[in-house]
């Protein structure tokens, strides 16, 4: 049987960043594009971190390419809340985007929750920011709080707000940017 994704990768090789959700949403699904909910802070924390020169749309999702960062999720084939996923699709989805990272090599993969990683690696972080490198993988893992609307926005997580991880990883980012044509 011939897999769909629910949403298109956007990726290719030697970004500075791609952000991992966990699965679209359910409004990402219907909408056909990344973190496409309204109330979904995304978009602006991006703006906020200075990651982008402006907020960007949900349809705009592809521009991020400009910025020489890719979007895609740990379960590419189904979508809804991460406690829906299926055991199957999360093992196979698991392992191409173990073959995704080796392939396209960004300098992060950021993980947009600390679920988002624990499907990826079995495991929980125990902290948001900067991961252990125990993965065997060719880039840095760093994990931000959930940009959804359930997550207040004001709330201070490993003390500090769901901008300021935004801007840590920005600042990760600029210091730690390897010469390539991003």
């Amino acid at each position: 049987m011939l897999r769909k994704d629910v949403l298109k990768d956007i990726l290719e090789k030697d970004l500075k960043i791609v952000f991992i959700g966990s699965a679209a949403s359910n409004i990402s699904a219907s909408e056909g594009h990344y973190y496409a909910n309204p109330r979904n802070n995304f978009w602006r924390l991006l703006h906020e971190a200075r990651l982008t020169d402006r907020k960007l749309l949900p349809n705009e999702d592809s521009a991020l390419i400009t910025y020489c960062y890719g979007l895609t999720d740990v379960v590419k084939s189904e979508h809804g809340n991460d406690s829906s996923l299926t055991k199957e699709s999360l093992t196979k989805d698991r392992m191409q985007l173990e073959a995704k990272i080796r392939k396209f090599h960004p300098l992060v993969v950021c993980f947009t929750s600390k679920n988002a990683l624990r499907l990826f690696l079995g495991h929980t972080a125990k902290s948001y920011g900067l991961q252990p490198t125990t993965s065997g993988l060719p880039s840095y893992m760093f994990v931000v709080p959930s940009p959804s609307p359930q997550v207040m926005s004001n709330r201070r997580l490993n003390g500090k707000t769901r901008l300021e991880w935004f801007k840590e990883l920005a600042k990760f980012v600029k210091e730690s940017a390897r010469c390539n044509t991003c």
